[in-house]
């Protein structure tokens, strides 16, 4: 069971003012609800719980962060081979649409970068064009570490900058997305 929370009400003379973004508004106050998709139970059972609670599907979209960078571009190392084609086949069956986006390079490039910026991210916008974003201002650095289970982001790195971080670049940058454009961005997270 699920509080949902409401804005408080500003009085009709008081200044204009952005609202408060970390106040859940009801899910019909949104004008997209983005999950982001990796295809496994948890992000799926999200969804369908978006669903059940009778969110309109053309209201939801998924977006799946492919860690390895462009499908049939970058060498595969993470993304089991089948996750692509099995997010398309869920999207499909469900009446929803699917975007994806991935960093330059992906994982692999991203690991053994050793004095180097984290490349550029490209994503899917949602007029269908290809986007790009990110890549130009970042420190340069030596990686060369695999990511290990801690909470220390300097050596936990790879959901932050394979997915989050290529995420908020895609949703930052698609020009679909203007102010006013209420958004709620949903991951699906094991308890």
């Amino acid at each position: 069971m699920s509080a949902v929370l409401t804005l408080p009400t500003v009085a009709p003379d008081a200044p204009s003012r952005k609202e408060d973004s970390r106040v859940l508004l009801p899910l019909t106050a949104y004008d997209h609800i983005i999950v982001s998709f990796s295809g496994g139970k948890d992000s799926m059972a999200l969804v369908l719980d978006l669903l059940e609670r009778g969110v309109p599907r053309e209201r939801i979209q998924l977006w799946h962060q492919e860690v390895d960078g462009e499908a049939g571009v970058d060498q595969p190392f993470m993304d089991w081979p089948i996750t692509r084609a099995y997010c398309v086949a869920v999207a499909a069956f469900l009446g929803i649409r699917l975007f994806f986006q991935w960093r330059l390079g992906g994982f692999l490039t991203e690991m053994l970068k050793e004095e180097g910026q984290t490349l550029a991210v490209r994503f899917q916008r949602q007029d269908g064009t290809i986007g790009q974003a990110g890549g130009i201002k970042s420190k340069v650095g030596t990686r060369r570490k695999y990511p290990q289970k801690t909470a220390n982001l300097k050596v936990r790195w790879c959901s932050a900058v394979l997915k989050i971080d290529t995420a908020a670049l895609a949703l930052n940058n698609d020009p679909a997305f203007v102010d006013g454009c209420r958004i709620l961005f949903l991951t699906g997270e094991r308890r």
